[in-house]
């Protein structure tokens, strides 16, 4: 019985995507599941970038995300991080981009303690972007669909950035982890 009841869940979350597609494409008129408001800051963000290799770490991140909403393994709450966001928002998540890129792309490997300073970067940005909503949002994430991005996040990026790329998504899931427990 209980196989039949994570059956009937797993088809229940697929249908729910399904129809949000649907929606989707009829209110905007693209097939993504990746909600409008994200694609528009992709958009932008990107056509704001002034080398090719910033813009190829966005493409990723992009793809990565649009991935991840596919598979059911994006949760829905990340959408209020790409909402409202200012010009001086706007200006900061380029930064990061260019910092990361620059950083990279250098000949050494990072050290410890910059990629330290990249994901604390990573949950300072979060964290002020949501503001007084951050403890809410944090206690409405599924914990599990959380964990599968992470690990999805980890498993398309390159060999050469999987240090940085775990330690942003254990910053990550660290901070929705004491979100949930305040």
């Amino acid at each position: 019985m209980r196989s039949l009841d994570d059956q009937l869940a797993k088809l229940h979350g697929q249908r729910e995507r399904i129809t949000t597609l649907i929606a989707t494409v009829e209110r905007d008129g693209r097939l993504s599941p990746m909600p409008a408001v994200m694609a528009r800051f992709y958009e932008q963000i990107e056509a704001r970038a002034e080398d090719d290799r910033t813009r190829r770490l966005i493409r990723r991140e992009r793809d990565f995300v649009e991935l991840a909403f596919y598979r059911g393994d994006m949760p829905a709450e990340s959408v209020a991080l790409y909402e409202g966001l200012t010009e001086a928002a706007m200006a900061r998540s380029l930064d990061s981009f260019r910092s990361i890129a620059d950083r990279a792309d250098r000949s050494h490997p990072l050290d410890d303690r910059e990629i330290e300073q990249i994901a604390a970067g990573v949950v300072e940005r979060i964290t002020r972007q949501l503001g007084p909503d951050l403890p809410r949002v944090l206690r409405s994430i599924d914990l599990d669909v959380a964990r599968r991005a992470a690990d999805l996040y980890l498993r398309l990026a390159d060999p050469g950035e999987r240090r940085l790329t775990r330690s942003i998504a254990d910053a990550i899931l660290t901070l929705i982890e004491k979100g949930r427990t305040q």
